[in-house]
């Protein structure tokens, strides 16, 4: 089997090393370019029942730009490493995370994610959930690489 096109999901916030390495070497490996996307909530997406307050809001939008910033910042490093065409799509989304990566899903043959390691209270502005993500793949008849 080979594949064309990997889409890596970057979780925003923290090190994508392992991931991006496994990625790259799939990419050389099938001889496939590579998607990468970094996606998150923005807070007044989960907090609809009240406002956010200004402060909060343009805090959570500047982090927001800092993460995306840096997750593409440390993808294109990972990817220049490999001979294989890299495109990069940092996203905000009102969407669930599982929703939104499904969605971009659709451009790639192989999905490569991570779900690092597992807090109390994951953080659902910037990372998915495993179980939100399943039923979106099969409905899109997509194959996922899950990397710890």
């Amino acid at each position: 089997m080979t594949y064309a096109t990997l889409l890596v999901n970057l979780i925003l916030g923290r090190p994508n090393a392992r991931l991006l390495e496994v990625a790259g070497s799939l990419a050389d490996r099938f001889s496939a370019g590579v998607i990468g996307l970094g996606a998150c909530r923005p807070i007044h997406a989960i907090c609809r029942d009240y406002s956010v307050p200004a402060v909060l809001f343009e805090e959570d939008r500047k982090q927001i730009a800092r993460q995306i910033q840096a997750a593409e910042t440390e993808f294109r490093a990972a990817m220049s490493k490999t001979k294989r065409s890299a495109e990069w799509r940092g996203r905000t989304s009102t969407l669930p995370l599982a929703e939104r990566l499904a969605h971009e899903a659709s451009a790639a043959d192989l999905l490569v994610v991570g779900i690092g390691r597992m807090e109390a209270a994951p953080d659902t502005t910037r990372k998915w959930v495993l179980g939100g993500i399943t039923s979106q793949l099969l409905a899109g008849d997509r194959c996922a690489l899950v990397a710890h």
